[in-house]
């Protein structure tokens, strides 16, 4: 029997709206940057891959990161 406690973040998202004092200068209505980070960390003394999976097969957790602009013209 292992101790399968942990703390984990799944996902966090930044953004950050340009203002249009500089976003017109670009010739741009609304200018948006974000990114977005899934499966950042896990803090664990479980032994396995993923404590949320108990038993059977189990792979490890992938972090995606995405990088984005949204742009109005």
């Amino acid at each position: 029997v292992h101790d399968a406690s942990y703390l984990r973040c799944k996902n966090i998202q930044l953004g950050y709206t340009v203002p249009k004092a500089i976003s017109q200068k670009f010739f741009v209505q609304n200018l948006k940057l974000y990114t977005s980070i899934d499966n950042l960390f896990t803090i664990t003394d479980f032994p396995g891959f993923d404590p949320e999976i108990a038993k059977g097969v189990a792979y490890p957790l992938s972090r995606q990161i995405s990088v984005g602009v949204n742009v109005s013209f």
